[in-house]
């Protein structure tokens, strides 16, 4: 089976072919995102990328609010951009309706540009209450620990049968399972995330809260003191990590994930928790190689 560190390093594709059927080096050369790469290793030091995106699943409260959304969009896209190899400080553009976004980046020799970009992963912590624990032994589900893959866990029912297949995250009742669950924490919720190096050269993701972050997590602590209640933490859809709250603990703004991690994988999940979540989805429209006009 593919290691979910793979996964997501792949899921976006950064460039398309039609980038290696014409110059770098043609002043103003134009070429739609697409599905395949290619590299900006020739790109001259004072050369612009510009990547021009439409946006998707935009709110009518976000709509109503542009202002603060548009200041959110470029923040979190600053962020993104100090996160690639190379580069210098980004132009960001964001059209008053939201409609259009303009990055335009000099110096970019970064092949995950675009990815990196259009990334908008979804994470949240919550409170796996139909989950089976040592107070509550008649939950619907059961997660089955070691019976998952490195970061997914599995599930099944109380009532299944040992011939029964586990519950993965691509079943429909896995999502279905989810949606029974009380959220704890959002992704907006977390300060900063960081990989924690283990004796076994293995490591855990820390994360430090904000200050509403902490709040929330103190008052469902306090909530559930001493029941054994299970902390679901989800990425995209699938809980990579699953555990009960410990008798006398209260958490408040930091906690890990418990779990036997590859690096890369922490690496890249924390690098995408702090570059932010987008509040719109960015679809990649155009991107063009800008010469300059410095010798």
């Amino acid at each position: 089976m593919a290691k979910e560190s793979e996964t997501m390093q792949s899921r976006i594709t950064v460039l398309c072919a039609a980038l290696g059927m014409c110059s770098l080096f043609a002043a103003g050369c134009r070429f739609q995102s697409g599905s395949s790469s290619a590299s900006f290793s020739q790109t001259a030091s004072n050369d612009k990328v510009r990547f021009t995106f439409g946006t998707a699943d935009l709110t009518a409260k976000q709509s109503e609010e542009s202002d603060e959304t548009s200041k959110e969009i470029e923040t979190i896209l600053s962020k993104r951009v100090k996160s690639l190899k190379g580069g210098g400080l980004p132009t960001i553009r964001v059209e008053p309706d939201l409609s259009k976004v303009v990055v335009e980046i000099e110096n970019c020799k970064d092949p995950a540009a675009l990815a990196v970009l259009t990334s908008n992963h979804v994470f949240a912590v919550y409170h796996a209450k139909n989950v089976q624990t040592v107070a509550n032994r008649y939950a619907k589900y059961v997660d089955l620990i070691r019976k998952g893959t490195e970061t997914e866990v599995w599930f099944t029912t109380r009532n299944a049968k040992p011939s029964d297949s586990p519950i993965k995250p691509t079943d429909p009742a896995y999502a279905e399972m989810i949606k029974g669950w009380d959220i704890v924490l959002a992704g907006n919720d977390v300060a900063t995330a960081a990989p924690s190096a283990l004796a076994n050269g293995k490591v855990q993701p820390q994360f430090t809260f904000t200050k509403e972050g902490a709040r929330k997590m103190e008052l469902w602590s306090r909530s559930v003191l001493n029941q054994g209640a299970k902390l679901a933490f989800v990425l995209d859809g699938k809980v990579i990590s699953i555990a009960p709250l410990k008798d006398d603990v209260i958490l408040t703004d930091n906690a890990f994930i418990d779990g036997d991690f590859e690096e890369s994988f922490v690496t890249q999940m924390c690098a995408d928790l702090n570059a932010g979540v987008l509040p719109v989805r960015l679809i990649p429209r155009e991107t063009e190689l800008i010469k300059g006009t410095r010798p």
